[in-house]
């Protein structure tokens, strides 16, 4: 907690307290510690120095999805308060993440954590990758800006590929740190998926596994029967735009890779059903019913065509995250990079939406 400095650290630790106070109000706790988790939330965003505000954004983050989680997973009996403070912050999970369950985390400390060679190894293997992707992170678009400035789609994809490596490194150097002292290999993030995208549904997936699985047993699954998925979907993303402090250009990214996501979904839905070919978004199990199945050249050639638009969409999306010096953030920074590729992504989901809806 001192990691933040003290005017931080009581400012987080008084959001634990009152949550803690709140718990035990068991009718109206799902409605109240919400609302008082994001009332903080916005407090921060507005309020505070915003230098000051970034430094501890991704701490409030982490924090904000342990409180919710608790309150949604302890229904009756309500934990002690050193148990709760215990779980908030934790030492390994509470300054870079990830979020964890009230439940692993009672499996954490009650587990012996295991010191086989094979498990070390496997453990440091994850702060290699967190080395190797900060080094690609920091260093390489450096050497090689040079060469790629101004060519076109080269440049736009070395920038995406400079922020995506920074998303690895805290999600594998945070997946070390959570490792250390259990048993259990828990994985924050599959990097394969998302650089050779079979489709952004993957992408949504495996860019941060806790915080998938977080927004869709928190938000989207509460929401689905009776909102519809499309609603659903809206509302999950505007949260994971909430808890990530309304930063301009990750409300852009998210609800952007979040259409494009829905879109190409439906859209090899139809083509699948139609054509009875395996070019879903989600690849096929061995025994699936379609007559074309991803041995055949044609649908070997679908697939690969899905492999590059999503390539280009994660450079098309992520290039919001280069700025010049003295750039500020803003939307109308992420609106000018669009437009410098005519806003092409966008587009081309719009053509997929329209064909799916025609199908």
């Amino acid at each position: 907690m001192n990691f933040f400095g003290s005017w931080v650290t009581v400012y987080l630790a008084g959001l634990a307290i009152v949550s803690y106070c709140i718990q035990n109000l068991i009718k109206i706790k799902k409605i109240l510690i919400p609302t008082l988790c994001f009332i903080h939330l916005f407090y921060g965003q507005l309020k505070l120095d915003n230098e000051v505000w970034m430094s501890f954004r991704g701490a409030e983050m982490i924090l904000i999805m342990k409180i919710i989680s608790v309150t949604v997973d302890v229904e009756t009996s309500v934990p002690e308060l050193i148990s709760y403070l215990s779980y908030l912050f934790s030492i390994n999970s509470s300054v870079i993440g990830p979020w964890i369950s009230y439940g692993q985390f009672l499996n954490q400390i009650s587990k012996p954590s295991g010191a086989s060679l094979s498990m070390l190894k496997k453990k440091l293997s994850y702060l290699v990758y967190a080395m190797i992707t900060l080094v690609c992170s920091n260093c390489l678009l450096s050497l090689i800006e040079s060469y790629v400035q101004g060519v076109p789609l080269v440049d736009m994809y070395f920038q995406a590929f400079s922020f995506r490596q920074s998303n690895y490194f805290i999600c594998y150097l945070s997946q070390f740190i959570l490792n250390l002292n259990q048993t259990d290999d828990y994985l924050v993030v599959k990097q394969m998926p998302i650089e050779l995208p079979r489709s952004m549904v993957n992408v949504v997936t495996n860019w941060n596994l806790p915080m998938h699985y977080w927004l869709k047993k928190y938000v989207f699954h509460n929401l689905k029967n009776n909102f519809g998925i499309f609603v659903s979907m809206f509302v999950t993303y505007f949260v994971s735009s909430a808890i990530h402090g309304f930063d301009p250009n990750i409300i852009l990214i998210l609800f952007s890779i979040g259409w494009f996501a829905y879109v190409e979904f439906e859209f090899r839905a139809k083509i699948s059903d139609k054509l009875s070919s395996c070019i879903g978004s989600r690849e096929c199990k061995q025994k699936c019913t379609h007559i074309n199945k991803n041995t055949r050249l044609a649908v070997k050639t679908m697939n690969s065509y899905f492999y590059l638009l999503n390539m280009y969409h994660l450079a098309y999306l992520g290039q919001l995250f280069y700025f010049e010096n003295g750039q500020d953030i803003t939307f109308s920074h992420g609106f000018n990079k669009w437009s410098q590729t005519y806003y092409s992504s966008h587009l081309i989901s719009l053509v997929m939406f329209l064909s799916s809806k025609i199908m």
